[in-house]
């Protein structure tokens, strides 16, 4: 009998978050204050009206100004944010920044109403001094992860240049330009996103910089420098990555009850059920959160396979009715049936064709099943690197090469690993490396070893379907051309239709074949076993001697891989789309 769900794990947390972040000026003018809400406002409120099926996430660490601000208005009903607070130093440190009774007293209530709170990994220093370099860094340390984390960033600002460490003008900047990859010599790029700027006037100030045609308060969309200035190329993306985040939590709302069974086979399969009693409430978390992924991108892979097989079905027999029609069997057949006829069932039969293709444009059974399954691989890989203890962030080395509509999956991710432990290399304990590498590396070994030759098998045998048919057809040819020499004109017609139907039969199965790309995955899978049992003999290895960060770097480096060969298995099918022509 399967676990119960945590009473954390309400529909929210398997939901992907919207996240926002928020930086700014502390000290504001109390005579600007309801104009800034109302700014900000408007923004959350166009957010929840177009991706009305996603929980929303403020990171926030409550400093006094702007990040109250923006942390009671995401609270506000209508928008229904959750709190997640990043103290930049421990509490009673962070306390010593708010002088006056009522400022403590403000961020005391805010913190009472957040979800979740954290202190972020501090310096060398025990304690933080009130003023200086140390609590500086402990301010930038906490506006890095927020943009880590964070898919939008709210900055009230005033748009001047950054003013010492960790200002808000570095932090526009690293949301806009991306966080430098800790390898000065690496040439990948870093990610960026976008950052709401709420124009803000500030006391030290006598002119804030302002948009040219705009005025104080305004809320202007600031995007990452690769859209080139192209505001709408950049409005058009983030909507399709947002559109494609709320399209999955939408798919969780409406059939989470009905795949329950399901779930709790997917996670069956990561964590047997007797030993998933004995992990951490997070950890279950991640765990159901891998099984309603796992779950749907199963339901819709049946689909597509449906999908697939009825459209070859309705265009074989739509072209063996118009063979009829073109060629009828015999002059008796005539008679009683006009040639017109068969034109009748092959027009419904491609009617119907088309209808499938208009269904799967409008419900995506091919598109959600591969995004579904990245992002159910992509929470496999984090769930395991939590349990080692493993130091790496999934979003960070998940289909980075792809910068398309897949980076949604990526962006999504972001949001359900909010946890400076994440980001931290932890102590592995053996227990958990022996589960690990019976239920992910030895499961995977042998799940890629089976789905290897389940493919050369399929592909086997559709490759010698296909020569039949062909083969047959041939023959058939033969036949028909020493008929016609012979002057048999009465069987001319049958060997014909024969030959055409078995032509066409080959030709879709051919296409068929193709678009399930079984060759491409048996050689995919063939490489994923290499892989996994190179690396089962040599965790196994670090495991018996006890060498614990052995096997955690072994464990991350097999992550990596396993992320890097699912992203090309979304490019194999994301070339074989369901279409009525081959692609």
């Amino acid at each position: 009998m399967g676990i119960t769900t945590t009473p954390a794990a309400t529909l929210r947390d398997l939901q992907i978050p919207l996240v926002f972040g928020v930086t700014g000026h502390r000290d504001l003018e109390h005579e600007n204050l309801e104009k800034l809400e109302v700014s900000v406002r408007g923004k959350l409120e166009y957010f929840r009206r177009k991706y009305a099926h996603t929980p929303f996430i403020l990171l926030s660490p409550l400093a006094e100004g702007a990040d109250r601000l923006v942390a009671r208005v995401a609270l506000e009903p209508q928008i229904g944010a959750r709190l997640i607070v990043p103290l930049p130093m421990r509490k009673d440190f962070y306390e010593e920044d708010f002088t006056s009774p009522g400022s403590l007293l403000e961020f005391l209530g805010l913190l009472d109403r957040a979800d979740q709170s954290f202190v972020l990994p501090q310096g060398p220093e025990a304690q933080i001094p009130k003023k200086g370099a140390a609590r500086d860094a402990q301010y930038r340390a906490v506006g890095e992860f927020i943009v880590r984390h964070c898919q939008n960033l709210i900055a009230l600002w005033d748009g001047t240049g950054a003013r010492g460490e960790g200002g808000t003008g570095e932090i526009v900047a690293l949301q806009t330009e991306g966080i430098p990859a800790p390898n000065a010599n690496t040439l990948e790029l870093p990610e960026a996103f976008p950052a709401i700027w709420v124009v803000t006037p500030h006391r030290k100030i006598e002119t804030p910089k302002v948009p040219e045609g705009g005025a104080l308060f305004d809320v202007v969309d600031m995007y990452p420098a690769a859209f080139r200035s192209d505001k709408k190329e950049a409005e058009d993306y983030y909507g399709r990555i947002f559109g494609r985040v709320d399209d999955f939590n939408k798919n969780v709302a409406s059939r989470r009850e009905a795949l329950r069974g399901d779930i709790e086979e997917s996670k069956s399969y990561l964590m047997s059920t007797a030993r998933q009693r004995d992990l951490s409430s997070d950890e279950r978390l991640a765990l159901e959160r891998y099984g309603m992924a796992d779950a749907l991108a199963i339901r819709f892979q049946k689909w597509t396979k449906r999908t697939q097989y009825a459209l070859h079905w309705f265009v074989f027999f739509t072209f063996f009715f118009f063979v009829f029609f073109a060629h009828p069997p015999s002059d008796s057949i005539e008679t009683w049936v006009k040639p017109w006829i068969w034109l009748l069932p092959s027009g419904a039969l491609l009617s119907l064709a088309g209808s499938l293709i208009l269904v799967n444009r409008r419900l995506q059974f091919d598109i959600n099943y591969q995004d579904f399954r990245a992002v159910a691989e992509g929470l496999r890989v984090a769930f395991f690197w939590r349990l080692a203890g493993v130091k790496d962030y999934v979003p960070e080395h998940y289909l980075r090469s792809q910068r398309s509509e897949l980076d949604w999956i990526r962006t999504g991710l972001r949001g359900w690993q909010i946890h400076p432990t994440d980001d931290q290399q932890q102590p592995g304990r053996l227990d958990d490396l022996k589960l690990i590498l019976k239920h992910w590396v030895r499961d995977q070994r042998d799940y890629f070893r089976r789905k290897r030759e389940q493919n050369e098998d399929k592909a086997r045998h559709n490759q010698w379907v296909i020569r039949s048919l062909i083969t047959f057809a041939v023959a058939m040819g033969v036949i028909l051309f020493v008929s016609a020499l012979l002057d048999h004109k009465p069987s001319i017609r049958i060997e014909l239709l024969l030959v055409e139907t078995l032509l066409a039969a080959g030709a879709l199965w051919h296409n068929c074949n193709k678009l399930m790309a079984y060759e491409q995955h048996a050689k995919q899978y063939g490489r994923m076993y290499d892989l996994f049992a190179y690396a089962s003999k040599r965790i196994s290895d670090a495991v018996s001697k006890e060498r614990v960060k052995e096997a955690q770097e072994l464990l991350r480096e097999l992550g990596k891989q396993a992320l890097a060969e699912n992203g090309d298995w979304v490019l194999i099918h994301r070339e074989r789309p369901i279409e009525l022509l081959p692609p």
